[in-house]
């Protein structure tokens, strides 16, 4: 289950701190710290983006569905899944990490 974004946007303000706080740091590690601040804000808007639909899909589904409609509830169920996977897939896993 995703992070809500109330804790990617505590991630952010951590790493940003982070990037202030650091003195001597080289031009390059400070891009590197930047770049992934961005991509830490990106993550966070893409996850935010796909809670937001399964939020509305779920808010919609029980709008129009009747107890007794298990073909309605099924279509729900599977809309909800494949949303879940669009999410999932969206969020390339982490690379592997080098051996030292």
């Amino acid at each position: 289950m995703p992070l809500p974004r109330k804790q990617f946007e505590i991630l952010v303000e951590l790493l940003t701190h982070v990037i202030k706080g650091i003195d001597n740091m080289s031009d390059a590690q400070a891009q590197a710290l930047s770049d992934l601040t961005t991509a830490v804000t990106a993550l966070s808007d893409a996850i935010a983006t796909e809670i937001s639909a399964l939020q509305a899909a779920v808010t919609a589904a029980s709008a129009n569905i009747q107890p007794n409609d298990s073909a309605a509830i099924e279509a729900v169920v599977a809309n909800l899944n494949n949303l879940t996977a669009e999410l999932k897939a969206s969020v390339a896993p982490a690379p592997a990490k080098a051996a030292s």
